[in-house]
């Protein structure tokens, strides 16, 4: 800060930033605010500062008076180092009705000096009020990202146990058992449905079999080429057949004339 040491201006802003610039490093350089030696001290305080290198903000600040008290700050090589400045610098010169050449060269003006303190450091209410938005916005977008992330995580799950080989062999069990069912109670409607063609065509079956009349003591001849003998002009005497019953066959010849 570059001001008087003496006077109102200063204790105004020292009470503001006591109440508000927490953790603060306040630096004072002592300087003539009015009268000839006033901007060439000035000057000189801000050259000091830069060449120091350590500080964020450069204060700039005067109490009020009469326009010729605030000369010393429409100086023009003054105006022109405080435009020049690499660090912003804040101007509080008089009161709010008092406008100069640094105050408009300087990145920012304020009404009076404590106006300037207000400027930069907020009221520790406004503070702790935008700590407690950051801190409910910080929880209610934590909560949404936890309730996104459970949401994905049940779809991947859902995914998981619908695609699974244990869900598969299961389906497949369930659809196998379903088929067998179906299955069942069709052969017993086709059963009792056809039961008595079956039946009958069994019995058909059963008649047309050549080694049945065997049993009742029939007997078929056959001759050498497995063909069977119908009638009497099938042989001749001579030719060896072979008579055939119902538990194996029996060699014959044919005798005399047919």
């Amino acid at each position: 800060m570059i001001t008087a040491p003496q006077g109102a201006a200063i204790h105004d802003f020292l009470r503001i930033a006591e109440d508000r610039g927490l953790g603060a490093d306040i630096r004072i350089y002592s300087v003539p605010v009015q009268g000839d030696t006033a901007p060439p001290a000035i000057i000189a305080a801000l050259h000091r500062i830069w060449d120091e290198g350590w500080a964020e903000c450069i204060v700039l600040i005067r109490g009020g008076g009469s326009i010729e008290d605030l000369w010393a700050f429409n100086d023009e090589a003054l105006a022109r180092a405080v435009h020049a400045s690499p660090i912003p610098i804040l101007a509080g010169i008089g009161h709010e009705v008092d406008f100069t050449l640094v105050d408009m060269t300087a990145d920012v003006r304020a009404a009076t000096p404590s106006h300037a303190a207000q400027l930069l450091w907020p009221g520790r209410e406004e503070l702790l009020r935008e700590w407690r938005q950051l801190v409910t916005t910080l929880i209610r977008t934590e909560e949404h990202w936890l309730t996104r992330q459970q949401d994905r995580l049940e779809r991947l799950l859902r995914g998981l146990a619908w695609g699974s080989p244990k869900r598969r062999l299961a389906a497949c069990s369930e659809r196998l058992a379903a088929s067998l069912r179906l299955l069942s109670g069709t052969g017993r409607l086709l059963l009792e449905k056809h039961g008595a063609r079956l039946a009958a065509l069994h019995s058909r079956l059963e008649a047309m079999d050549p080694h049945a009349p065997l049993e009742r003591g029939y007997a078929l001849a056959r001759k050498k080429d497995g063909s069977f003998v119908r009638l009497t002009s099938d042989v001749i005497p001579g030719e060896v057949l072979r008579l055939v019953v119902s538990n194996g066959d029996i060699p014959i010849r044919v005798e005399g004339e047919n």
